[in-house]
C-alpha cells in the first residue's frame, strides 16, 4: 500500500492478508521485480488496482496511469 490512505488499508487488512507499506509507486515496482528476478518467476503478472484517489500524489487517475505506463515500461523494457 502507499499513498494518503496507507495507513487506513493496513489496520483494514491487517487480519486478512499480509500487507507492505510503501512511500512511492517506484518503491513497489522495485520490490516487486527484485522478487521476480530473485525467484526466477519466469511467468509473473502484477495487477495494478488503486483502491482510492491519489491526488495526493497525481493530478488524478489518467496521469497515474500514464506515470504507472512509464515506469512498467522503463523497468521491463526487453534489451
Amino acid at each position: 500500500t502507499f499513498g494518503k490512505n496507507n495507513d487506513f488499508f493496513n489496520k483494514t487488512l491487517k487480519k486478512k492478508i499480509m500487507t507492505k507499506s510503501f512511500k512511492k509507486l517506484e518503491s513497489i515496482l522495485n520490490e516487486i521485480s527484485n522478487e521476480i528476478i530473485q525467484n526466477k518467476h519466469t511467468h509473473s503478472h502484477v495487477l495494478f488496482s488503486p483502491s482510492a484517489a491519489s491526488f495526493d500524489q497525481f493530478k488524478n487517475f489518467e496521469d497515474r496511469g500514464f506515470y504507472f505506463k512509464k515506469l512498467i515500461k522503463q523497468k521491463f523494457k526487453k534489451n
